[in-house]
């Protein structure tokens, strides 16, 4: 029985091969219990017609996608990429995908938007690096899928935070300064006043 590629099912390997159809899920998953000769037979069927998984449907049985996303306000800022990258590496080691997309960084509406737009049947969770001069409220937070934040932006109880500690940070790199001969320091990008005296 010759099947058209582009109609091939699970239910037409499994006819073919002549088992049932829990049976051809379970070796295309990988899973189960049969001879070695009855898999390779199911798989033998699925390259002769060209069955591929339907991920969507795989993902729904499984209540996961395998996958995360990672949202950034831009890729062109050196420390952004390079989140971005160690995102992926770290992920591959659980073999996981991460989706990378950007926002619009317009400080009213471009994080709030991605949030609401933003597909958990995609993805198993959201990574989202805080664009500093977005205004958020703690409602913008509330969403139907896991969400962790990174970098310093108050998540107002909502959401999981990962950020580093940035008086520790400036303090070590005004230290690494010193130790090699600095003798004047500035301070560039400060959001808030801060004491000269103290550095």
């Amino acid at each position: 029985m010759m099947v058209r590629r582009s109609t091939v099912t699970l239910a037409a390997v499994a006819q073919q091969a002549g088992v049932s159809m829990k049976t051809a899920s379970n070796a295309v998953n990988g899973t189960g219990r049969m001879t070695p000769d009855t898999r390779a037979r199911i798989m033998d069927v699925v390259d002769q017609l060209g069955y591929k998984v339907n991920v969507a449907a795989r993902n729904l049985i499984r209540g996961r996608t395998g996958a995360i996303s990672l949202a950034v306000p831009t890729l062109k800022a050196a420390y952004l990429a390079e989140l971005a990258e160690a995102v992926i590496e770290a992920a591959r080691e659980l073999d996981l995908v991460v989706y990378v997309t950007t926002y619009p960084d317009d400080g009213a509406h471009g994080l709030r938007t991605y949030l609401e737009q933003f597909n958990p049947q995609l993805s198993d969770g959201l990574l989202l690096s805080m664009a500093e001069d977005e205004r958020l409220e703690a409602s913008d937070l509330d969403v139907p899928f896991p969400l962790v934040c990174l970098g310093s932006r108050h998540t107002f109880g909502r959401a999981d935070r990962v950020a580093s500690d940035d008086v520790i940070d400036g303090r070590t790199a005004t230290e690494y300064l010193l130790d090699r001969g600095a003798t004047s320091i500035a301070v560039v990008g400060a959001h808030t006043p801060f004491e000269a005296d103290a550095i």
